[in-house]
């Protein structure tokens, strides 16, 4: 079997209070990292006096120490540490990881590279309630297919936070360096939740491990509070997203917005759990499985005669009996599809 390098990178920011806490986590690892990359962003506390002691002991620890410029620019820092033969693991120097979370969450990859995958979480305030392990429940994984053309049309974040997040090598370099880091100065998960989705990455959703996710106090001044966003932050978050799609589309040579077609031949490659969890979000594609003799579909958001011309061929190859009305639904054309009973 081939060596599959594996690698967390840890970006900080003035969390001096925690960090010997993280970098313990990681370090106790009852399988270990080959290598830590910590990065540094110009914090203004005792982190740095914190990363050197760690680095004295600890010879896969690599050091990183630069100006301040966002949680981004920190997984920018680190690309040069690694290379496509690794997985690779974010974590948040706030956060931290049950002593067994790399071991059983590798073994769920079966000890090799995957394109994106996804742990669940669980909150602590101190270390007094740190998870001991990280299987938190016996869930099933849940695998998602190539989304690209999903994602693109309407925008589905398929992830979770930052610390839950574990890339190949491949997917890592072919994100970064990004060149826009100002404008994730703090949630970069955006990018890779997004990113990854964009360039065809198959993501692996492991509900049954959890990392430590802490909750900071009302009063702590560096509270995570991305829940309540102002108005501002929506937009430019908005903007920021935007910017993000057109850049990675421009770069791999895709259709900013895909056509009808290509959204729903991924859609029929998908599992049956990922198709209602679409049908969850009211995800406009066409579930030919479904369509039942006396129902409708609403479709929107396409070019309709570009949906009405896959219908057509569908519905000649499985001798469907169909009738299209144009409507308006929210100001945007529509097609209602409605499958015709024999009788009609």
């Amino acid at each position: 079997m081939r060596k599959i390098n594996k690698i967390c990178v840890i970006n900080n920011y003035n969390y001096g209070r925690f960090l010997s806490d993280c970098l313990n986590s990681v370090i106790n690892q009852t399988i270990p990292f080959d290598k830590v990359v910590i990065v540094d962003d110009g914090s203004t506390d005792n982190s740095t006096m914190i990363i050197k002691k760690f680095c004295k002991n600890n010879s896969n620890l690599i050091p990183i120490y630069k100006a301040n410029a966002g949680q981004l620019s920190c997984f920018n820092a680190a690309s040069v540490y690694v290379d496509e033969e690794s997985q690779v693991f974010f974590l948040d120097s706030d956060d931290a990881y049950p002593k067994d979370y790399l071991e059983l969450f590798m073994s769920k990859l079966h000890n090799d590279m995957f394109d994106f995958a996804y742990s669940s979480s669980k909150e602590f305030t101190d270390n007094a309630n740190v998870a001991l392990t990280a299987l938190s429940n016996d869930q099933v994984d849940i695998l998602w297919n190539k989304t690209s053309a999903i994602v693109r049309q309407q925008g589905i974040w398929i992830g979770n936070a930052t610390s839950s997040i574990s890339v190949s090598g491949r997917i890592y370099k072919s994100l970064l360096p990004y060149p826009f880091p100002e404008d994730w100065i703090s949630r970069a998960d955006d990018l890779f939740v997004y990113g990854a989705s964009i360039i065809g990455a198959k993501k692996l959703f492991i509900p049954s491990l959890s990392f430590s996710y802490r909750r900071h106090t009302k009063s702590d001044s560096t509270n995570k509070n991305y829940a309540n966003p102002t108005q501002e932050e929506r937009l430019r978050r908005d903007q920021n997203i935007t910017r993000m799609f057109n850049h990675f589309c421009t770069k791999f040579h895709l259709k900013r917005r895909p056509d009808f077609t290509e959204v729903t031949t991924e859609c029929d490659k998908l599992g049956a759990d990922t198709k209602l969890k679409l049908k969850s979000l009211e995800f406009p594609f066409f579930d030919w499985e479904n369509f039942k003799p006396d129902t409708s579909i609403l479709i929107s958001g396409f070019d309709i005669v570009d949906v009405e011309n896959y219908i057509r061929l569908g519905a000649a190859r499985l001798k469907i009996n169909f009738i299209c009305n144009a409507v308006v639904i929210n100001g945007k054309p529509s097609l209602e599809v409605t499958h015709l009973s024999e009788s009609n």
